[in-house]
């Protein structure tokens, strides 16, 4: 009944209806058939007998299994089993690595602050293999825990697990004693500092000259090997298997299974991929190293087998989908654009994105191809590796489409009309004219001599250990926004507030306090030239999208419009409203962002419109309209006006869809 609760009155927002249902008792029969119909199927002839709690839980004790891994300074590492029961905390050295196998609840890798390089490189594929030979599924979740940073599903394994009075990051108050009940405070210096990412590892053995295969799931069931010549092309509406084999340096032959599963691959393929591994491991017999790699998220060594060169492309081929360079060849325009980014040789990518202006950024690399030609633009802060890694893929993006051109280098704040044209800009005239280009990635680059770009940060925020606190993400994407969390995006000149759909109030309103604390206690910032905005998960605007690798726009909504969900959770809930099914942060959002200005029409829809207008906010353009002009753009269905007051009091969705149509949304 705990639990029950506690997902309506937190998951649920307390809006969810909960029902009691009592096995074989009449009073709830109709219920209970409901229940079974849950299940997609009616209840069946009969149930399994029931089990003795306290033999269930003694047998689970038993199952779980602790294995401590150590290389004592080697190139060998030796794993042996701790048997002592119950297991504590004190029984994980700080110098070494663990596999905690629970069964198919999950696989841990536990990595201490002291390990050494090898300890630590194994980990992570003993914990692998450990599902294979203990016999798990294979949806076995494995994951990888460093020191204090332990989940709660990695410590209930542990009878005995004291948690620490004070951590990194955290201070008590003055005058009180340490105890078990002082509450902690996170302590927003802590993120000023920018932490180092964990260096990449290599496997010691493995240069990356082995034998490469590249499969592709097709007609949702079936591995099709892909062509040579499309070596380290992907599509993200498909999965890969990809065989490695290579020989050690004691000559026995060796291997990696990846399978790699895009984006927007469906389920089915994604199953697939993950069965077609297995299968082809059992007919290996079992020595190769299975890796399950999810877009975005490479390990270095995958970069290394394709020699650095990968390219994602959107759409899909063996997913059924329509492939995107089909439709581009024959589109009227033909225009892609891809963006570039890596901190190094292992993780340098090309991904295809939306071909609009607002996708480029400052920080990196984007390769434009229209039916003219190729650009390679280069953003004020990119690295020399995103440099080199597009001029050498180039051949790879346009030889896609059998077209043979050189491509044109443009840097910056040099782009000639023809670029601006190719992305859409209706006002490509204006937007090359000096104080009128937009301002990419939310810094200012007016000058030569402006200020070095810095990457932007990002903030996980959550209140899952008993308080609110932040940690700082490394090489994020769309998939490291999690709905049931805030998020802090700091551009440097822009702070976001990412709030999910299902964050708690409290969260929202902390993050939004942690924001404004995190930059007036940096002193090299300018809380008065910051701006502050709040962004709802799936209404991010552009300038916000552009800092994510390969943003999927409808990875929120399964491609409907906002308009069409609101008429279908209308449809499925007629009791409820929209005013009963949002959260109202009005006033602290209206405390946190500026504004109250008024601007042209003209200015708010201009390319560089966040320039023009300080202290808009991209949702709220609309309400720095003079009442005249409004009544100019904004109109009723029948093509009456409607005024400022009369759009205010509208439904969300209704303001969206006249935005849209001023275009100011």
């Amino acid at each position: 009944m705990d639990t029950t609760r506690s997902i309506r009155d937190q998951e649920r927002k307390g809006k969810a209806r909960v029902f009691i249902v009592d096995q074989d008792n009449a009073a709830t029969a109709d219920l209970e058939k409901e229940f079974w119909e849950g299940f997609g199927h009616p209840k069946p002839s009969s149930i399994a007998e029931a089990t003795d709690d306290a033999e269930h839980e003694s047998a689970q004790v038993k199952s779980i299994k602790l294995f401590h891994i150590s290389s004592e300074g080697s190139s060998h590492v030796t794993v042996t089993e701790i048997k002592e029961r119950p297991l504590k905390k004190e029984m994980l050295d700080t110098n070494d690595a663990y596999i905690l196998n629970t069964g198919s609840a999950g696989v841990f890798a536990w990595v201490g602050r002291g390990a050494d390089k090898e300890e630590k490189t194994q980990a992570m594929v003993l914990a692998q293999k450990f599902v294979k030979s203990e016999g798990l599924p294979d949806w076995t979740p494995i994951s990888r825990l460093v020191e204090d940073g332990e989940t709660p599903l990695f410590k209930q394994n542990f009878a005995v697990w004291p948690e620490p009075m004070s951590m990194p990051g955290m201070n008590m108050a003055p005058g009180m004693r340490r105890s078990k009940f002082v509450k902690k405070v996170f302590d927003p210096n802590s993120m000023v500092a920018k932490k180092e990412r964990e260096a990449m590892r290599l496997p010691k053995e493995e240069e990356g000259s082995g034998k490469v295969t590249v499969s592709r799931i097709e007609n949702i069931k079936d591995l099709v090997e892909v062509p040579r010549g499309e070596k380290g092309q992907f599509y993200a509406g498909d999965s890969y298997v990809i065989l490695y084999e290579y020989k050690t340096p004691e000559g026995r032959d060796a291997a990696y299974i990846y399978f790699w599963q895009g984006t927007k691959s469906t389920q089915d393929e994604k199953a697939a991929s993950a069965i077609q591994a297995k299968d082809l491991d059992d007919k290996m017999g079992g020595y190769p190293v299975q890796v399950r790699v999810v877009q975005n998220k490479e390990p270095p060594h995958f970069f290394k087998i394709f020699e650095g060169m990968m390219v994602v492309h959107d759409g899909g081929i063996g997913s059924g989908f329509k492939n995107v360079d089909e439709a581009d060849y024959k589109d009227e325009d033909g225009t892609r654009l891809f963006h570039v980014r890596g901190t190094n040789d292992y993780n340098t990518r090309a991904i295809q994105v939306m071909e609009r202006a607002e996708s480029l950024n400052s920080g990196d690399v984007f390769i434009l191809e229209s039916p003219e030609q190729m650009y390679i633009w280069y953003g004020k802060g990119c690295s020399g590796d995103e440099r080199e890694f597009a001029r050498a893929c180039t051949p790879k993006i346009h030889g896609v489409m059998s077209k043979n051109r050189s491509p044109e280098t443009v840097h910056e704040g040099t782009e000639p009309p023809e670029f601006w044209k190719a992305l859409g800009v209706e006002n490509w005239e204006k937007a090359t004219k000096p104080g009128h280009r937009p301002n990419y990635g939310g810094q200012d680059y007016s000058g030569e001599d402006g200020p070095e770009w810095r990457p932007p940060r990002l903030f996980h925020c959550t209140d899952a250990r008993g308080y609110f606190w932040a940690e700082e993400l490394f090489d994020f994407d769309q998939e490291d926004l999690i709905p049931e969390d805030c998020m802090i995006l700091d551009t440097f000149a822009e702070v976001y507030v990412w709030l999910g759909a299902d964050a708690k109030d409290n969260e929202k309103k902390d993050a939004m306090d942690l924001a404004l604390k995190y930059v007036h206690t940096n002193p090299d910032r300018d809380a008065d030239a910051t701006a502050f905005l709040v962004v709802k998960q799936g209404q991010e605007p552009p300038n916000f999208q552009c800092h994510f690798f390969g943003w999927d726009p409808k990875k929120w909504s399964d491609g409907k419009t906002y308009e069409e969900l609101v008429k279908e959770m209308m449809d499925s809930n007629p009791r409820a409203s929209i005013a009963s099914l949002t959260v109202d942060l009005g006033d602290e959002i209206e405390k946190f962002v500026p504004g109250g200005k008024i601007y042209t029409y003209e200015d708010l829809t201009d390319p560089n419109w966040k320039t023009l207008c300080e202290g808009v906010q991209h949702d709220s353009r609309e309400q720095a309209l003079s009442d005249e002009e409004f009544v100019q753009y904004f109109k009723k269905p029948n093509g009456d006006p409607i005024t400022k007051d009369e759009f205010n009091g509208l439904p969300k969705w209704k303001q969206s869809g006249l935005k849209r149509k001023a275009k100011l949304f």
